[in-house]
């Protein structure tokens, strides 16, 4: 019986690891047993994790429209092509369509001055509107569809949490396993030395 010791306590040190990483994500659907309720750790906290999930998502949203992300002299320049070509368009078709009288009397040096006050204020403009906009999809539409899709999606999300755990437990075993080897070895020779004498 000593010499099954070592093998012994290897297993239950294998299998107590197995049954550990099995029950972060299993069951995904509580049960009841002897009257102890059995749920995976991360199913049973399924509402705090998307909860701080939110938080999490919402928090950097509004630190990224608050900051001066948008404020950069560079996302205007990339952006100013668009701008200048609707601005070329509106002054000099738009512009005579809506205003034919108006228009008549601005020469290419009053429509050149007129394009370039309107790119400054929409350059200084620009990046609070921007920055509103995002605060405003963020709190109103991206969390809320976050949380939704979290909500919807958790127990297959779950499910692709147990596979990295297991794979991640599978690599890891070993260990548990050689340290419960060597531990059985250790007890066997204290019991076998006991024994003798």
């Amino acid at each position: 019986m000593l010499y099954l010791l070592p093998f012994i306590t290897a297993f239950t040190s294998w299998l107590g690891v197995w049954v550990m990483s099995r029950m972060i994500c299993y069951p995904i659907r509580p049960f009841h047993v002897l009257g102890f309720k059995v749920h995976g750790l991360v199913p049973s906290k399924k509402n705090e994790i998307i909860a701080a999930i939110t938080q999490f998502v919402s928090t950097e949203l509004a630190d990224t429209a608050r900051g001066d992300t948008f404020n950069d002299p560079a996302l205007f320049q990339q952006l100013s092509p668009t701008v200048e070509k609707h601005l070329d368009t509106f002054l000099k078709v738009k512009l005579q369509e809506t205003l034919p009288m108006v228009a008549t009397f601005m020469g290419d040096s009053t429509l050149a001055k007129i394009k370039q006050g309107m790119l400054t204020e929409i350059e200084m403009l620009l990046p609070e509107i921007i920055t509103q906009y995002g605060q405003a999809l963020g709190t109103q539409h991206l969390v809320p569809h976050i949380s939704r899709k979290l909500n919807d999606n958790f127990d297959q999300i779950t499910i692709q949490l147990a596979g990295f755990s297991s794979q991640a437990v599978r690599k890891k075993a070993l260990f548990p396993a050689a340290i419960g080897f060597i531990t059985g070895c250790l007890i066997s020779f204290v019991a076998y030395l006991v024994h003798i004498f």
